[in-house]
Formats: structure tokens, C-alpha cells, sequence
């Protein structure tokens, strides 16, 4: 039942996003990745190719946190960074969701999926940490520059 749910709920979430136009989810990760600085050209690099090889829609759904932003986060979830060490603080990770014709890849996507894309290959390619390979806590959205 659980992954039925996850499988309808992504479905959802990539129809949502196929109804509003490319440009509408182009302009929204613009406006993201402007908030990169200097680090912008690698995630948009990554992002480039990540959409090339995987025919999926990339979305992103966090990238530069100020350190208040970052203490909220972390006191919901402690498994989350620390104010102060968080690499999105630093304009240095993002994290995305991959809208797929086949269902979206998001953070409850199992492993094994995300693997499929070869979004570890990319990520590696493009010198990013990838949160799926985190020893204590899963985290397959997140991406960070090393």
C-alpha cells in the first residue's frame, strides 16, 4: 500500500508540474540557482546533463539557507545539519526532485531507483557529493559541491 501511495503521490507531483509549462519551471529553478553566486555555473552544468541523459525534469526544491532558515530545519529533523554547517548556507549544495514520465525521484525514492538514472554516475562526473551515498542519513535529493 505504502508504495502505491508513493507511486500515485509522484505521478501527481509530475503532473502538476507537466501542466504548468517548462518556462514556469525553468524561471523557478532560475531564481534558485541565482541565489548560487559563483557556484551557480556547476550545479547548472550538472542539472544540464542530468536532464540530457535521464529525460526526467529536474526541480529544485532548496539551494542557498541562511543560518536561521537552517536552525529551523535542523531543530524539525536533528538527522539535518547543524546552523553553521550546512553546505547550503555556504551556496554549495541544492536539492532536487526528478520528475520522470515513469514517477518523480524524491527523497522517499528508494536507492535503487535514483542508481537507475545514474544520477550517481553524474554527480560523481560533475565532482558532487551525492546524498544517497551518506553513511547515516539518506538523503538521495541533496547535492553538494566537495
Amino acid at each position: 500500500m505504502k508504495k502505491w501511495v508513493m507511486m500515485v503521490g509522484g505521478i501527481i507531483l509530475f503532473a502538476a508540474f507537466v501542466f504548468m509549462n517548462r518556462t514556469g519551471l525553468e524561471r523557478r529553478n532560475n531564481a534558485k540557482l541565482e541565489q548560487m553566486g559563483e557556484n551557480a555555473g556547476i550545479f547548472r552544468s550538472f542539472f544540464s546533463e542530468l536532464e540530457s541523459n535521464t529525460g526526467c525534469w529536474v526541480l529544485i526544491t532548496s539551494g542557498y539557507r541562511s543560518t536561521e532558515k537552517q536552525r529551523i530545519l535542523h531543530n524539525k529533523n536533528p538527522k539535518n545539519a547543524p546552523p553553521g554547517k550546512s553546505r547550503h548556507e555556504w551556496k554549495k549544495a541544492m536539492d532536487i526532485n526528478l520528475l520522470c514520465w515513469d514517477g518523480a525521484l524524491r527523497k522517499a525514492t528508494a536507492k535503487e531507483k535514483w542508481k537507475r538514472k545514474k544520477v550517481d554516475a553524474l554527480a560523481k562526473k560533475h565532482n558532487l557529493i551525492w546524498g544517497g551515498d551518506f553513511r547515516s542519513y539518506y538523503d538521495p535529493v541533496h547535492f553538494a559541491i566537495r
